[in-house]
């Protein structure tokens, strides 16, 4: 029977794609391994797309994984829809090991263990609070008991590969959308949280300019912003600034390839874009660039608060700041992290407009 290694990640767009790395790390400490990762179906489709050989999707609301966080059993249902239109079965019988990346897992990894499952690795989603290491490296940090360790240079070239998509852009977008041909480039002033969110007058302030520099801009909203890229867009000229909104992340990846470069907040739409290898800006406040700073061959960073603890749980929580690796010989790098509590900045750093215009004439192709 092939070994099955079997993913349990939560978590955002951003927390996904982070995971990237060490899966593909784990494929190449395991050729022949059937993987099988429970995540989110959007961020998943990375995943799906980025490492090679036998890969599926389980959706985490399917019984056996909501069942992991329950306590109950019952079948899970495949989605196929990334990798290969015939769907198996799934059957706890053939999960060899488990890599388990969330708040609640040493729960989870009991009942992996009652399942019959040999080998388990948990760990925090994300560094426990005084630990400062970038979220990518310390997630690989976690899945020595399977071989994976990253390379040096990991992130000097993309890394996260593009979903399979048959048609054209121009098939995909209509024309009030995206820009034909010049140069243009993508704004995402949204994040999944509004501590996040650079302030409006600076993102008004930088279109305007990036318009008088000959650029046309697009603006990506999400789903909470509609008020901020109102504040932002109002009273720009659709012929140089347009929003796009209701898009799937697949055709948004595939925008991304056509444009100059993304400017982002500190947001999943950052991660992605830098990881496909797109020229990236990514806009720090809140948070730390150690820690969160996207990955990819061509990223500049403005702002961020060195040694920001948030957004680190507040409280010390043995499932956040204890790794246990159960059913394997204990290793030092996976037992008894330390726990010294957050960290507090003083303040919050947030870039200013003439920082950011730098970084892009730094790192954007002008075509």
């Amino acid at each position: 029977m092939t070994a099955t290694i079997l993913g349990v990640r939560s978590g955002a767009l951003g927390d996904v794609l982070l995971g990237i790395p060490s899966w593909q790390a784990i494929r190449r400490a395991n050729p022949s391994a059937s993987i099988v990762v429970a995540a989110p179906s959007g961020p998943a489709q990375f995943i799906a797309s980025s490492v090679p050989g036998p890969l599926r999707i389980i959706r985490p609301d399917s019984q056996s994984i909501a069942d992991l966080y329950l306590g109950g059993d019952g079948p899970a249902q495949i989605d196929g829809n990334y990798r290969s239109a015939e769907v198996q079965g799934f059957g706890w019988a053939s999960v060899t090991h488990a890599v388990v990346w969330t708040q609640s897992g040493l729960a989870i990894a009991d009942r992996l263990k009652a399942r019959g499952v040999g080998c388990v690795v948990v760990a925090p989603p994300f560094p426990p609070a005084g630990i400062r290491a970038h979220v990518s490296e310390w997630l690989a940090s976690t899945i020595e008991p399977l071989g994976g360790a990253l390379p040096e240079g990991w992130d000097a070239s993309a890394w996260i590969m593009q979903p399979g998509l048959g048609s054209p852009l121009d098939d995909h977008w209509s024309r009030t959308e995206v820009f034909a041909g010049g140069r243009f480039v993508v704004v995402h002033p949204g994040s999944g949280s509004a501590r996040k969110c650079w302030p409006s007058l600076s993102w008004h302030a930088l279109i305007r300019d990036l318009v008088g520099q000959g650029y046309k801009v697009t603006v990506l909203e999400g789903e909470a912003d509609g008020a901020a890229v109102e504040a932002i867009t109002s009273a720009m000229s659709p012929q140089t600034v347009r929003v796009i909104r209701g898009r799937s992340l697949a055709d948004v990846a595939r925008l991304f390839a056509t444009a100059c470069g993304v400017i982002a907040n500190d947001s999943g739409i950052a991660h992605l874009a830098a990881g496909l290898g797109v020229p990236t800006v990514a806009i720090f406040g809140p948070t730390d660039p150690a820690v969160w700073r996207p990955r990819g061959p061509n990223v500049r960073v403005c702002g961020g608060t060195p040694g920001a603890s948030w957004p680190h749980h507040p409280t010390p929580s043995p499932d956040l700041h204890t790794l246990r690796l159960a059913g394997a010989a204990p290793s030092p790098d996976l037992v008894a992290l330390p726990n010294t509590g957050p960290v507090a900045p003083e303040g919050v750093i947030w870039p200013n407009v003439d920082e950011v215009i730098a970084a892009i004439s730094e790192v954007f192709t002008l075509g």
